[in-house]
Parts: structure tokens; sequence; C-alpha cells
């Protein structure tokens, strides 16, 4: 299993040490719906998420989560294929944080409000649409956020990612093509496998870069220098 902690892009997996594990581990589904001119078309992913409390030196009663899963892939047909990745804009944990983020705050006192925010998350069983005002300046909770999206002019050439606007696509993928809903929702459902078969080349890329490149490189011109493979899959390795 593995953590993303870098922004836009996951790079290494780190392991929960000197953590307090006493919190059940979940899954959920985040689901994609896009209206297309030839009807509707979804994509979805099963996302594991295992949260400890860390109780070591240095930042003793920091939340800590690792997840495992994949990208969430949406076939366009002609117009190609989007994905949803592990990641968001703002949050490079997002895939491991949303459904916590998404549950009630409580009242409480500091020493057990993560516990009570944490069992009312888990009883969260029905499906949930994120909020499509996508932007911090229009939405309270915008650290919430949605996954960043991404789609590639040549499936077989990883450089060739290019960033994709969830509010506008049709300036992406052509007249008629929107964003009806983003969703999650808990789950027993297995954790979902299989990227591989779409984009071959990941395990090659393994853990670095789209470009090739082990680390990000903000000097790079282009994504694929800014977007590693982990923002796609954790199961590259297993």
């Amino acid at each position: 299993m593995r953590s993303i902690f870098v922004l836009l892009v996951a790079i290494l997996a780190i392991p929960l040490a000197s953590c307090i594990d006493d919190t059940p581990v979940y899954r959920y589904r985040l689901k994609v719906e896009i209206d297309t001119p030839s009807g509707l078309r979804t994509g979805s992913s099963v996302i594991e998420v295992e949260t400890a409390i860390s109780s070591g030196l240095p930042t003793p009663g920091v939340v800590q989560t690792r997840y495992r899963g994949e990208a969430v892939e949406i076939d366009l047909d002609e117009a190609g294929t989007a994905f949803a990745l592990l990641v968001s804009k703002q949050r490079a944990d997002w895939a491991g944080s949303i459904m916590y983020l998404l549950a009630p705050a409580v009242a409480s006192s500091p020493e057990d409000q993560f516990e009570r925010r944490f069992a009312k998350m888990l009883n969260m069983r029905r499906e949930i649409t994120l909020p499509q005002d996508y932007s911090a300046s229009k939405y309270q909770r915008a650290s919430t956020g949605v996954p960043m999206f991404v789609t590639f002019e040549d499936l077989s050439d990883p450089n060739s990612v290019k960033e994709v606007n969830p509010e506008d696509l049709s300036a992406t993928f052509g007249d008629g093509y929107s964003l009806r809903r983003i969703t999650v929702q808990m789950t027993d459902a297995p954790v979902t496998v299989g990227i591989v078969d779409r984009l071959g080349w990941l395990p090659e890329l393994y853990p670095g870069m789209l470009n090739g490149d082990r680390f990000q490189n903000f000097e790079q011109d282009g994504l694929a220098s800014q977007i590693s493979v982990g923002a796609f899959s954790t199961e590259l390795r297993r």
C-alpha cells in the first residue's frame, strides 16, 4: 500500500511508522459519469484506505493515511479516454482523505474528535455526489475538491498526457461532452485492478514520472514531468 505525498503526483510509498493503528480499513467506490453525444458513459474504481494516528516523534497525533487503488477510466469511444486520477490539484492525498473530509464535523474535545468523525464516516453508506463547484473561492469545503482529470493524445505515449478541465470537457473532447457527476460510496467490493491493460507502459516507468524521470521537475515543460505513475495506480508492484 502506498501514500501520495507530493502535490499532484504520487512518487513513493511511505509506511505508517510509530502509529496507533486502531481504525478499520475501509473501501469506497469512486464513480464518474460523463454525458456524450451517444449517451452516458461511466467508469469507476474501488479504493481501499488505511488510517492511523501517529504516536511518535516528530509529529504525534497526526492523522496519516495510505491507500490502494487505481484511477478511474472513462471510455469516450472515438473521443478518447478520460482518467480521474488518485490525486487532485489541491491535495496529493485526495484518494486517501476524501471520505473523511466529506464526513460531518463533530462538536467534541480534541482528544476524541477524530474518532467520532471517523465513526460518522463509516456510517455514510449512501452514494454521495461531490459538489460540482470546484473553485476554492466558491466552495466552502474546496479542500475536498475533485480528482484531477487527464487524457492522452496517444494512449501508447505517456508524454502525450494533457490536463482536462472537468468543468469544460467539450474543450478537450468536443461538443456534447460534459461531466454529469462524480460520486463516492462505501463498498465491500474488491480493490480495482487492470489499468495496465489500457496503459501498458505504467510498470516500466514505476515509480517515476510519466516522462521517464525519477523525480518531479517543475523546470521542465509538459505535464508528463509533473505526474507520476502512482497517480494512476498503487498496484504496479503487486
